[in-house]
């Protein structure tokens, strides 16, 4: 990597190494199963390609071009001071989140000041033009969630009048030429589930930058859009008018009684939004009778796995909120919604989010032509690694629940 520009980012300054420490950690003996390389000189810009396969060497090899700089900032901030070493280019690895699903189990050995750590912004504002980031890699749905891949086995089980539908790995796994057929098989089921029917008013509340919003007026749905931001509300201004697919109408804000529905659709792809809170009311106020509610999201898992979220808080968005399925339920329950649906698309989330990653390696030309740095690049790869690990680890589920108000 070049030489960092400390001024855009002061967090990741060279830290300052302590000779007073009556203990020290060395994260290599804390993860003696990695294959650990020093390595003389600059971390070198992204390399495109595949990544590595799970049980694969290459999956445990991890590089350190400033061993010393990784071990001082993951004792002073955890989690978060690994993420900000590997933005800074102080390690890396072909596919960095292998490293976080085994450094997320070391909760015993990080401090407790990661813990506690508080929701403060390190750096203005990442998500202002990641519109522009983005699309120089993803495909031209322009969706960032689990992609449905055909070639994943799936199974139903029906637990207390709820159908569990389990998406199962794909396999072979899925190539990027794949993931804009999936992307857009992964749209129609979303509709689908939702039960779209001509004529039906649909409010979208969290609808990514609208592949979903405008497939539904191209059906013959009346389309209303809450946007949670401005860049939002102008990207699908733009892409509403280009596609010219049926009507869609764009209110800014996140609530207001817009009128009465008969679908609310509500998606997020990463966990960073702040719509959760807004729900219930949509709910109870916005659906009409027998309407369909469609809440796709990342939810919190098991309680015996933390989400690194301090790192999230600082460089992502520090209204991020993670909620688990169980809350949601209860919330939506409170307000007359029943659950009938829940399709589990963890796995399809991993590889859709693998393909993005391979995707960000291949475009870094049109990326740095834009202005976007080696550190930013390396803040979203950073996000994309720590979102498939906590999904390995089972710190995150990927389902997409459909409701049915009473």
């Amino acid at each position: 990597m070049t030489l960092l520009d400390l001024s855009a980012w002061p967090r990741l300054a060279p830290p300052t190494h302590s000779h007073f420490r009556i203990r020290k950690y060395h994260l290599r003996e804390q993860l003696p199963q990695f294959t650990w390389l020093t390595v003389e000189g600059e971390c070198p810009e992204l390399v495109p390609g595949r990544l590595p396969l799970e049980d694969s060497d290459s999956a445990r090899t991890v590089k350190l071009y400033d061993e010393a700089a990784v071990d001082e900032r993951f004792m002073d901030n955890g989690w978060l001071g690994l993420a900000e070493s590997f933005m800074a280019g102080e390690w890396d690895a072909q596919d960095p989140s292998y490293l976080w699903v085994d450094a997320m189990s070391l909760k015993g050995a990080l401090p407790r000041k990661e813990r506690a750590e508080r929701r403060k912004p390190l750096v203005s504002a990442p998500r202002k033009r990641t519109f522009e980031f983005f699309s120089t890699c993803l495909d031209d749905t322009f969706n960032i969630g689990a992609a449905d891949f055909i070639n994943g086995p799936r199974s139903t089980v029906v637990e207390k009048g709820v159908a569990e539908i389990y998406l199962d790995d794909p396999s072979p796994l899925p190539l990027r030429k794949d993931l804009f057929g999936a992307q857009r098989r992964r749209v129609a089921r979303m509709l689908m589930d939702a039960g779209l029917r001509r004529r039906d008013n649909v409010l979208f509340v969290g609808a990514e930058w609208g592949e979903a919003a405008l497939e539904a007026a191209s059906f013959g749905c009346d389309v209303t859009v809450l946007c949670e931001n401005p860049q939002v509300e102008k990207i699908l201004t733009e892409r509403a008018n280009e596609a010219k697919r049926g009507r869609i109408r764009l209110i800014p804000g996140l609530y207001r009684n817009t009128g009465v529905y008969d679908v609310l659709i509500s998606v997020s792809s990463l966990p960073h939004d702040n719509i959760y809170d807004v729900l219930p009311q949509l709910v109870a106020d916005d659906v009409a009778p027998r309407g369909r509610i469609v809440v796709e999201r990342p939810w919190r898992g098991h309680t015996r796995q933390e989400m690194p979220l301090s790192w999230w808080w600082s460089y992502i968005d520090a209204d991020s909120q993670l909620r688990s399925r169980s809350e949601c339920v209860a919330a939506l329950e409170a307000v007359g919604a029943q659950l009938t649906q829940a399709t589990h698309c963890g796995h399809h989330y991993i590889r859709s989010l693998e393909l993005w990653d391979e995707s960000f390696r291949a475009h870094v030309a049109e990326a740095g032509a834009l202005g976007y740095d080696a550190v930013y690049r390396r803040l979203w790869r950073t996000a994309l690694a720590i979102s498939r690990a906590a999904v390995r680890t089972g710190a995150l589920e990927y389902q997409r629940l459909v409701f049915t108000k009473r």
